[in-house]
């Protein structure tokens, strides 16, 4: 990362970045028109104000449009870090194994 990069934002590796975009598809295409079914599914099965399923898939879209909400403002404020370091050094956008030597198990 060269030093007059914009360093304000969210520090992301471009795997990262991808798998955003990746998640904001996925829930304004299929999860979107999913839910939408749900609805009309459950406005078919009569009066709204004690329609259960009806109000659990409101309530769910709300769910998801905050979620599709974040996820926008996360791109917006991504900043692209590039993954330098030599394999023997740990750093952002790395992983780590720890030994657990107690328990004899490695961990990730």
């Amino acid at each position: 990362m060269s030093g007059d990069a914009d360093t304000s934002g969210e520090s992301i590796t471009a795997a990262g970045l991808t798998d955003l975009r990746v998640e904001v598809e996925q829930l304004e295409g299929p999860a979107r028109k999913e839910i939408a079914e749900r609805i009309k599914s459950a406005r078919e099965l009569g009066d709204l104000k004690e329609n259960a399923d009806y109000h659990i898939a409101k309530e769910d879209q709300a769910h998801l449009e905050t979620r599709i909400k974040r996820l926008r403002m996360r791109l917006r404020d991504a900043v692209v870090v590039e993954v330098d370091a030599g394999a023997e050094v740990f750093a952002f956008g790395r992983t780590a194994e720890i030994l657990d030597a107690a328990a004899d198990e490695v961990h990730t």
